[in-house]
């Protein structure tokens, strides 16, 4: 629901800016933003023409050169109201015309360049704003007029209200409801005491014949239609302003009659309907359809209309050639009102409100119309809203006819007690008095009354009636929304913490799974999420499921080929999202799954794995190598299989997707929970992935500690020795072993030179508590070169440590 706050002036004075307007409504439960109307025309500039001079290749065009605060400019220009001296809006390359969304970019008319234009007031939607500037042409700034260096200061002030109306408030699909609302709340009174009942009942109508209509349904609650005839000569003209407006709140522009009526159902919620007499083959008859029919659509602004294919159940108006609109929602093309047309048929109609939402949900059409009738009108004067309409717009000779009248208001009562309202809301500072004063602002009839209790004590009952335009209002629940949105959303109701809900301790499964995917992110792979189906081939070709096995995980209607087949293995998608990065050529990382694989279509025929896929070329990170090896692959998951509880064992294995001679299946004692290694080439593109898969289920040890892991960066040092005797595998397990804090020790570099061997390690240590000093750490290195020495091994080109070997 749009409006602007001239439009809502009209009918109140409001108590505060629009800004503050816009939080009472949204504090109410309408989420209202505001904006300024004129915002885009700030940098519009106002310029005098100091010369005219005709187009060379153009008998209907000028050049204008136009002097602004920012110099001349020398533009093209057909307006033919041009003169010099005058004062005119020019906009520039790049800014935009309201409700545009195209910028205005410099072009060339006949041969000629013009970088910007003078622009009309139809152009700048503002019509009637300039009283002395020309009807066409350019818009003219008035000579008395205070002339500044742009136009936004010449302009008056006003902003653009957006409302989000709940579905159940149909009272506020007018700006009049809008306004009634902002009384309601106090923060606005009446502009004039006549508009709380603007409708005088006492209507004087010519007695004309209007064509027969026949209502076959309950749907319609009520039915009207009025005769109107038009001087061909003289039609009706929509004010400029009203024109003005409806595009301010971003309307479409119609015929002028359609115009003005559309600018009275915003103002006040009565939507009405405009048939070209000519055009009609009487009897009308409004039915509810039983059959399915044709119906083609209004043209709606240049999209020509479309055959739209009724269901049974909608409601329809229809004469003896044509279904003539589709009531509630949209009219139809056969019957178009027309700017010739002499006489006009105007309907005003009240229809069942879930009728129109479900038809219109069923033909996925959204309109106007539906958005107001599909919430309920307020049907109490809709025949007096018809006349006061057509008598607005200038209509002197009115002939209307009834077809179904309205039935009468029945009263609702509704009782609210004030226990039960505490009871509801645990709020024990509103009072009886003040629930009714609230009430009653929001215009319902409340009558306070005792009623003693079991405890001796009494109790206030509130007896409330609705208004009439309240039609969503149907027990106390829905008063004690009201009475608590009159101060705001909630705002008076006691915070209450909700009660702690008993969470089930985590199954062996789950704890297994759980610190597997924070340990394989500690390691540097990121967590994916993928579907739970691939393509049959790709299921043959990472598993070795049978022909009957995998007929039973087929899908029988599967949302494509590539997902017919629940997965065997979590690896197809994992190895999919890694050559998606490289064709793309990003960076390729690792990443890691856990979630159900299936072996049979039984319901039972599936477990949870954990797998992972990793380039062979990580990318670079502090305190790890750049490539990922299949021993680099064993390291990570024994680490995984020791957070379960112990390390396992490896036995080559020949699996059909994996490298030969690089995979290997994993053991825990006489159970095979996986395997891991290196992908095969032919699956992979030729582009080298290494990857794993374990079964967390089948690991039936215990825990090991939990896993402590420091906040505290590695620190990497590189050292270099001969070694004169012994393994330089046991020479590396014994140096680890010399500092509780050296996590890694890495051979680098080995060789043969002048009959010794050379080798070259990188230390990684891990601080745990604290960060190190240099000393710290020159103290360190100084202690495992010494015990390197004693041992058999010296230090090789570093004088930090030459004492040590003297």
């Amino acid at each position: 629901m749009k409006f602007t706050w001239s439009w809502l002036n009209d009918f109140i004075i409001p108590k505060g800016t629009p800004q503050d307007l816009a939080q009472r409504l949204t504090e109410s439960g309408t989420e209202t933003q505001v904006s300024d109307l004129y915002a885009g025309l700030a940098e519009f500039e106002i310029g005098q023409i100091k010369s005219i001079t005709p187009h060379p290749n153009a008998h209907s065009l000028n050049l204008c050169t136009v002097n602004t605060s920012k110099g001349s400019v020398t533009v093209v220009c057909g307006a033919s109201n041009l003169r010099l001296g005058m004062w005119g809006v020019l906009m520039r390359p790049g800014q935009y015309l309201p409700g545009d969304n195209i910028p205005l970019a410099p072009t060339t008319i006949r041969g000629i360049e013009s970088p910007g234009m003078l622009c009309s007031e139809k152009e700048l939607n503002l019509e009637g704003i300039f009283y002395s500037s020309s009807s066409e042409g350019i818009l003219e700034i008035p000579e008395n007029s205070p002339i500044k260096d742009t136009l936004y200061p010449l302009l008056p002030k006003d902003w653009l209200f957006d409302s989000e109306v709940t579905t159940n408030r149909g009272d506020l699909m007018s700006v009049f409801g809008i306004a009634r609302e902002l009384v309601a709340l106090e923060v606005a009174q009446w502009r004039d005491p006549i508009w709380p009942n603007p409708l005088c009942q006492a209507v004087s109508l010519d007695t004309v014949s209007v064509p027969e209509i026949h209502i076959t349904t309950s749907l319609c609650l009520q039915f009207h239609m009025a005769r109107v005839q038009q001087d061909p000569q003289r039609p009706y003209r929509a004010p400029a302003w009203v024109n003005r407006r409806l595009r301010d709140i971003h309307k479409s522009l119609s015929q002028d009659v359609v115009n003005g009526l559309t600018y009275y159902t915003h103002s006040f919620g009565t939507p009405f309907h405009v048939f070209d007499a000519q055009t009609l083959s009487p009897p009308l008859v409004l039915e509810c359809l039983s059959t399915e029919t044709s119906f083609l659509a209004l043209t709606q602004g240049e999209t020509p209309g479309e055959p739209i294919h009724l269901s049974p159940g909608m409601l329809v108006l229809k004469d003896q050639k044509n279904v003539l609109t589709l009531s509630g929602i949209l009219g139809g093309e056969t019957s178009k009102y027309q700017p010739s047309s002499t006489t006009l048929y105007i309907e005003a109609a009240e229809f069942d409100a879930k009728t129109i939402s479900l038809a219109g949900q069923k033909l996925r059409l959204m309109t106007s119309a539906r958005r107001v009738f599909e919430r309920g009108i307020d049907g109490r004067n809709l025949k007096e809203h018809l006349i006061q309409a057509l008598k607005w717009m200038g209509f002197s000779q009115i002939n209307l006819y009834t077809a179904r009248s309205p039935n009468p208001n029945v009263q609702r009562e509704i009782s609210l007690s004030v226990n039960y309202f505490v009871k509801f809301t645990g709020c024990t500072v509103l009072t009886a008095r003040e629930m009714s004063r609230r009430l009653t602002c929001l215009g319902f009839e409340v009558r306070t009354a005792l009623e003693p209790t079991e405890s001796g004590e009494h109790n206030e009952i509130l007896t409330v009636t609705p208004p009439p335009w309240r039609k969503d209002i149907e027990g106390a629940p829905d008063l004690i929304e009201e009475i608590l949105r009159f101060k705001g959303w909630y705002q008076e109701v006691p915070f209450t913490a909700p009660l702690l809900s008993c969470i089930p301790p985590l199954s062996l499964l789950q704890m297994h799974i759980q610190q597997g995917r924070t340990y394989l992110m500690h390691q540097g792979l990121g967590e994916a999420v993928t579907w739970s189906f691939i393509s049959a081939h790709k299921a043959k070709e990472f598993s070795d499921i049978d022909s009957s096995s995998l007929k039973e995980m087929t899908l029988i209607n599967p949302i494509s080929q590539d997902m017919a087949v629940m997965r065997p293995s979590i690896l197809p998608n994992l190895v999919d999202l890694a050559l998606w990065h490289a064709h793309k050529h990003l960076q390729v990382q690792g990443r890691f799954e856990g979630g159900p694989v299936f072996f049979t279509g039984h319901p039972k025929g599936q477990k949870t794995v954990m797998s992972g896929v990793l380039p062979e070329r990580l990318p670079p990170a502090w305190g790890r190598q750049d490539y990922f090896s299949f021993f680099h692959l064993k390291q990570l998951v024994n680490g995984l299989c020791m957070l379960w509880g112990e390390a396992p064992r490896y036995i080559e294995a020949q699996l059909p997707w994996m490298h030969p001679g690089q995979c290997a299946h994993i053991w825990i004692k006489d159970v095979c929970i996986g395997f891991m290694g290196k992908i095969h080439p032919r699956l992979t593109e030729e582009y080298p992935l290494m990857a794993f898969e374990v079964d967390p289920a089948q690991y039936p040890l215990p825990f090991a500690p939990k896993l402590s892991i420091s906040p505290l960066q590695p620190i990497e040092k590189d050292l270099s020795f001969f070694l004169d005797k012994g393994s330089i595998g046991d020479f590396l397990y014994a140096f680890k072993q010399q500092d509780s804090e050296l996590i890694e020790v890495c051979l680098v570099d080995c060789f043969k030179k002048e009959g010794r061997t050379s080798i070259s390690i990188r230390c990684t240590f891990q601080p745990q508590h604290r960060s190190w000093s240099g000393e710290e750490i020159h103290h360190r290195l100084e202690l495992l070169v010494g015990w390197a020495y004693k041992n058999g091994a010296s230090l090789r080109g570093n004088a930090l440590f030459s004492h040590l070997l003297s």
